[in-house]
């Protein structure tokens, strides 16, 4: 399992920890409850933490492992920035002659640049769309700044 965990792209990779990451916190948190004496009430959210994110994670290593993702590789060509605090909302990539517009999932990130390369990893049965000749995806997985063209 450490070999093929290994053999995963790194963005992905650090997703995974990132959701394992949250499993501990939601195991920190009920840990936290029960030493203070708290009622049943209280360990729900602890617990309810613990289950999302670690189902979540084990969900993408499995995704990972069947390799059931789709690399979307091209040229930022456009940004689309909230109103209010000037945050990504979406990017539209070039990619082999097609035109693709993320919708989304940027708030961690810092703004990507027009004319930077980006690795868009997306799950295979991800819903995409058309408009006007533009594909429309809005989830993803990650987000790799400066892949190879």
């Amino acid at each position: 399992m450490r070999k093929e965990y290994h053999d995963f792209p790194a963005v992905l990779r650090k997703q995974i920890l990132i959701r394992i990451a949250g499993s501990v916190l939601g195991v920190v948190i009920i840990l936290a409850v029960t030493a203070a004496r708290g009622g049943i009430q209280l360990l729900l959210p602890g617990i309810t933490i613990t289950l999302v994110f670690l189902s979540d994670a084990v969900i993408l290593f499995h995704r990972c492992l069947e390799k059931r993702y789709v690399v979307i590789r091209g040229l930022c060509e456009q940004l689309e920035f909230s109103v209010f605090r000037k945050r990504v909302k979406s990017v539209q990539i070039q990619s082999g002659g097609k035109t693709v517009r993320i919708i989304g999932q940027f708030h961690n990130m810092r703004s990507p640049k027009i004319g930077e390369v980006l690795e868009v990893y997306v799950s295979d049965t991800a819903p995409v769309y058309e408009d006007d000749g533009i594909y429309l995806v809005m989830s993803i997985l990650a987000v790799k700044r400066g892949g190879i063209e």
